[in-house]
């Protein structure tokens, strides 16, 4: 997954290409038929991007 890091505070576009990246993650998987390694591996995934995010919030 590509990370955008951005140093302006155009967080409505930071926050536009996080929600994109998740919607990517739910959608190329059958979400049913994850086993606990999968769930984890694209958990984590969302997860760093949602702190990428949070970061830069606080830091506005």
């Amino acid at each position: 997954m590509t990370r955008n890091i951005y140093s302006s505070l155009n967080l409505t576009k930071c926050l536009k290409d996080f929600q994109e990246q998740v919607t990517k993650i739910l959608e190329k998987n059958n979400i049913p038929q994850w086993n606990g390694r999968t769930f984890k591996a694209h958990e984590e995934k969302i997860r760093e991007g949602a702190l990428i995010w949070m970061n830069l919030l606080l830091q506005h």
